[in-house]
C-alpha cells in the first residue's frame, strides 16, 4: 500500500514538472523593436550607440540580455517573454549626442565622462504587453569640449554657463581634486553656441576664462593658456 502511494507521488511530480516544462516552452514571446530618432538624420549614425538591457520576469531578480542584434534599419531586435518588464539603456562614447528635450535650451542638460568610455545617455522601463512592442528614443545632435586645466591649479572646479541672446544663465560647475587625472575628461551634451568658460581653484580665485563657440557635432579640443 505504502510502495504504491509513492508510485503514484512519484508519477504526480514527474507529471507536474513536465507540465510546467511545456507551459515554460509554449510561452508567448514577443518581439522588441528599440527604434532611435535623431534631429541629425541622415547623418546620424547608430554605430557610436550600443544599448544595454535587462530583463524581470514576474517575482524574480533581473538579469541582462544577451540575444540583441539589430534589423535592416538598423534597430535594435530582441525576444522577450509576454508580460515581463525590461529596462533599457542607450550608451555612446560621443560626446555630441544627447537625449531630446523639450526645451533645447536648458543649460543643464549636459553631461561628463573620460575619452573612450561610454556614456548612459537615455533610459526607459517598460512591461512588455503587446505581440510587437515598439521602442522609440529621441536623440539631438549637440556639442562637446575638452578643457585643458591649468598646471598651476591642483584642485578646483570647471565652470562653464551658455552666452545665449544676452540672457543670464545658471554656472555648471565640475570639481576636480587632481589637474592630472582631468586631463583626459570631455564636458558633452552642450548646445551648439557660445560658452564661458573658467577655471577656479580651490580658493574659490578665477586663474582664467575664456570664450569658445561650439558647432552641431564638433568636440573641440581647448587649448592650454
Amino acid at each position: 500500500m505504502i510502495r504504491a502511494l509513492f508510485l503514484l507521488f512519484v508519477m504526480l511530480l514527474v507529471t507536474n514538472v513536465s507540465g510546467a516544462k511545456k507551459i515554460a516552452e509554449n510561452q508567448s514571446l514577443v518581439k522588441v523593436k528599440i527604434i532611435v530618432q535623431s534631429d541629425a538624420e541622415p547623418t546620424f549614425t547608430l554605430s557610436n550607440l550600443s544599448l544595454f538591457a535587462l530583463i524581470q520576469s514576474k517575482n524574480k531578480a533581473w538579469v541582462s540580455l544577451s540575444n540583441i542584434t539589430k534589423d535592416s534599419d538598423g534597430a535594435f531586435v530582441f525576444l522577450v517573454p509576454q508580460n515581463s518588464k525590461i529596462s533599457l539603456e542607450i550608451l555612446t562614447a560621443d560626446p555630441t549626442i544627447r537625449v531630446a528635450v523639450k526645451n533645447k535650451r536648458l543649460h543643464a542638460n549636459f553631461y561628463s565622462l573620460a575619452i573612450g568610455k561610454k556614456m548612459s545617455i537615455a533610459r526607459k522601463e517598460v512591461v512588455i504587453s503587446s505581440p510587437l512592442q515598439e521602442i522609440t528614443f529621441n536623440l539631438n545632435r549637440t556639442a562637446a569640449f575638452v578643457p585643458c586645466i591649468p598646471s598651476d591649479i591642483s584642485k578646483g572646479s570647471l565652470q562653464f554657463s551658455p552666452l545665449l541672446d544676452n540672457a543670464k544663465y545658471e554656472v555648471n560647475i565640475l570639481s576636480f581634486s587632481d589637474s592630472g587625472s582631468s586631463s583626459n575628461l570631455i564636458v558633452g551634451g552642450l548646445e551648439p553656441t557660445q560658452w564661458l568658460v573658467s577655471y577656479v581653484d580651490s580658493d574659490g580665485i578665477e586663474r582664467h576664462r575664456e570664450t569658445i563657440n561650439l558647432t552641431t557635432g564638433q568636440t573641440l579640443k581647448l587649448q592650454c593658456k
